[in-house]
């Protein structure tokens, strides 16, 4: 005997799905879901060529960025493959160019005396307009101050900081907070401070060292519209081997800081704070608002046919806490 089907319409089952997506529309309508957005290109910022235009955003007055870049032989840094120079030559490019007056007021470079870092800056500055002499009146607003030791350092920032007041003083006008009309750059502080430390000792090299941000510090907050540049070398360290003895790896690692970078190497390398104790690169580092390192992505971008002239580069946000940009990295493609 068979049963006689039912003529009544057919009523689709209810699934567990279904309700949990008329739950999730239900909670999207009465609370809606916060939006992580990406971080956007400071307005402010200085915008750097065949960058992401998100990195402009570190570039902004009234911050301190330490810009990190692998040490070449001798410890110094062709112009072509150093970042701040490359900052300092867009500002001044910009500048030239922009219809508002006095855009860039000022640019100080403290550096070692030996260091060659406005004819370094004019020949990045004529190879890219191709004209020397034009290169040489975009200079007019830079001025070199040169040390010999920390201290020699720390009267040069009191002397930037004069400087600016009474510039300050003299325009009468309120800055505003993000616009880069000052710009200062520190170079040689790390190789400065470690020889401190070996002619006196950690306590003393560090209570100078601290001393010695604060007034940095304060510098690029004192009018807002300051941006000071601290240059650091960087070095590649291979992990360590754990058949090694431990007080080797000690004598190593005490002598540098690790930077919490997105790269590792293929065989565990890491980046470190170069010439450096630890405890005096954290006391450094510490004061930094943000932290830029150029480097070669720890041997996963290079490229076998590429020179040692013209290599593309990793341009990388290690630390940004006025902003979201940590993590952030680009390939920066220095030949031009």
């Amino acid at each position: 005997m068979t049963e006689q089907a039912d003529s009544g319409p057919m009523i689709e089952p209810i699934k567990a799905s279904i309700l949990l997506e008329l739950e999730d529309e239900y909670t999207l309508a009465r609370h809606p879901a916060p939006s992580h957005s990406l971080p956007v290109a400071h307005p402010k910022g200085i915008l750097l060529p065949g960058l992401d235009k998100r990195i402009s955003s570190v570039w902004v007055g009234g911050h301190v960025v330490g810009v990190g870049s692998l040490s070449e032989v001798g410890g110094a840094t062709p112009a072509k493959r150093s970042l701040p120079l490359h900052v300092l030559a867009t500002a001044l490019l910009s500048s030239a160019t922009s219809p508002e007056p006095d855009t860039l007021r000022n640019v100080y470079i403290i550096a070692p005396h030996a260091l060659q870092t406005v004819p370094m800056l004019h020949a990045l500055l004529a190879n890219t307009i191709s004209d020397s002499q034009a290169a040489i009146e975009l200079l007019k607003p830079v001025r070199l101050l040169q040390y010999f030791d920390l201290a020699g350092i720390a009267e040069s920032v009191a002397e930037v900081s004069d400087s600016l007041y009474r510039d300050s003083q003299k325009h009468e006008r309120q800055c505003r907070t993000g616009h880069v009309h000052n710009l200062v750059l520190v170079q040689g502080i790390g190789p400065t401070v470690f020889a401190t430390y070996r002619r006196s000792n950690l306590l003393q090299a560090n209570a100078l060292l601290a001393s010695l941000c604060r007034n940095i510090t304060q510098l690029s907050r004192s009018l807002g519209d300051i941006l000071v540049m601290v240059e650091f070398l960087v070095e590649v360290e291979e992990a360590d081997n754990m058949q090694q003895k431990q007080d080797a790896v000690r004598t190593r690692t005490a002598r540098s800081m690790v930077l919490d970078s997105a790269f590792l190497g293929p065989r565990g390398e890491t980046l470190r704070l170069a010439s450096c104790h630890e405890s005096l690169s954290r006391t450094l580092a510490a004061s930094w608002d943000s932290v830029v390192a150029v480097h070669d992505g720890l041997g996963r971008i290079t490229d076998n046919k590429s020179s040692e002239e013209y290599r593309d580069q990793v341009v990388e946000v290690i630390k940004d806490r006025s902003g979201n940009l940590t993590g952030l990295w680009d390939v920066w493609k220095e030949a031009r």
